[in-house]
């Protein structure tokens, strides 16, 4: 035998140990390690609950449509809703620097975004804010539905004068 020969009869060999190693790999597959049977995918519908023991069959071609017709670039989770901020509250930019409250009259001293000193009664307004309420100390302030309360400085310290 040529070596062109010798070349030829190394192929088949390797040919057929190849074919015996798949066949052998087939054989394993099949005889001792069987698949189990496929069953299709249970989805509910409106028609039948899957979780129910008694109608375990087939989805028919309708039930089919459902998942064949889905776009599947779409999300498959819902968007979040759109945050809604609220307005944002005015910025005060009074200050209350005290009170005056005598038997028949309450005045509050207030000092402007501007840095004009004014006085103002309850019902007058200041920088668009209108004076509910004045106190030893403190004035409420109010603008549509808010209100807000200001403090004077020394608040701590009438308040403190006042306890027995």
């Amino acid at each position: 035998m040529n070596a062109r020969g010798r070349r030829h009869a190394g192929r088949l060999v390797d040919w057929a140990c190849a074919l015996a190693l798949l066949g052998a790999g087939y054989a394993f597959v099949r005889l001792l390690a069987p698949l189990p049977p496929w069953n299709p995918p249970q989805l509910a519908t409106p028609e039948r609950d899957v979780h129910s023991a008694d109608e375990l069959r087939p989805l028919s071609e309708s039930e089919l449509a459902v998942i064949w017709q889905r776009d599947l670039r779409q999300s498959v989770v819902d968007a979040p809703p759109p945050r809604v901020t609220p307005p944002e509250a005015p910025k005060l930019a009074v200050q209350l620097i005290g009170t005056v409250i005598e038997p028949q009259r309450r005045f509050g001293l207030f000092v402007t975004g501007r840095n004009q000193t004014i006085v103002k009664r309850v019902g007058e307004r200041v920088d668009g804010f209108e004076v509910v309420a004045i106190e030893r100390g403190q004035a409420t302030l109010r603008q549509g539905q808010r209100e807000y309360t200001l403090k004077a400085p020394c608040y701590d310290q009438i308040a403190r004068r006042d306890e027995p």
